[in-house]
């Protein structure tokens, strides 16, 4: 492994931290009746970070160039999957 290899998995793993840490950080909104306030109940957490940018964290931080090493039968497809990451 290469040093790039082993800092792209770093900042990999940094960023599923974050995914995971969203599930528990509480999120400020606001309503005509109440104004601004935090939402601290766990599973109205859980649904708006899946209702909003969990997919697209999910895709930033699929291991693409992992994936297309690890399977044997990528030969040409590594390039489409980099292509796609």
């Amino acid at each position: 492994w290469s040093f790039l290899d082993v800092a792209n998995l770093i900042v990999d793993a940094t960023f599923l931290l974050d995914m995971v840490l969203q599930f528990f950080v509480a999120y400020e909104t606001s309503d005509k009746l109440r104004g601004r306030y935090w939402v601290r109940k766990h599973s109205r957490i859980v649904v708006h970070y899946l209702q909003g940018w969990f997919w697209i964290d999910l895709v930033a931080i699929f291991p693409f160039d992992l994936v297309a090493t690890l399977v044997p039968q990528a030969g040409d497809a590594s390039g489409k999957l980099r292509l796609v990451r």
